[in-house]
C-alpha cells in the first residue's frame, strides 16, 4: 500500500512538470537562451534555420495517457551578439507541439 501511494505521488508530480516547463519557456520570450537555460536546463540540441533563426530544443519526459513519454519544446531565437554565446540568442517564439500547455 505504501508503495502504491508513493508511485501515485511521483506520477502526480511528474505530470505537473510539463505544464511548468511550457509556461516557463513561454515566459522567456524576449529574453536570452542563457536565461531560459536557468529555467528549463541546458537545451538538448539546436538547429540553424534557413531564415537565420536558431531552434533550441529541450526534451522532457512525460507521464501521460494521451501520448508518448517524450515531449519536445522548441525555442526559436535570433542572434543579437556573438554566435557562440547562449546570451547572444534572443527568444522570439516557443513551441511545445504535442505537449501539455
Amino acid at each position: 500500500m505504501r508503495y502504491g501511494i508513493s508511485i501515485a505521488l511521483v506520477l502526480f508530480v511528474a505530470s505537473g512538470c510539463s505544464a511548468t516547463t511550457s509556461q516557463a519557456l513561454r515566459g522567456e520570450v524576449g529574453r536570452s537562451v542563457a536565461h531560459a537555460q536557468l529555467v528549463a536546463g541546458t537545451p538538448d540540441s539546436f538547429h540553424d534555420l534557413p531564415d537565420g533563426r536558431r531552434a533550441f530544443q529541450w526534451i522532457k519526459w512525460e507521464v501521460s495517457s494521451q501520448g508518448g513519454p517524450r515531449c519536445l519544446y522548441t525555442a526559436y531565437a535570433v542572434l543579437d551578439g556573438q554566435e557562440h554565446s547562449l546570451a547572444a540568442w534572443e527568444i522570439v517564439d516557443v513551441d511545445g507541439a504535442g505537449c501539455p500547455a
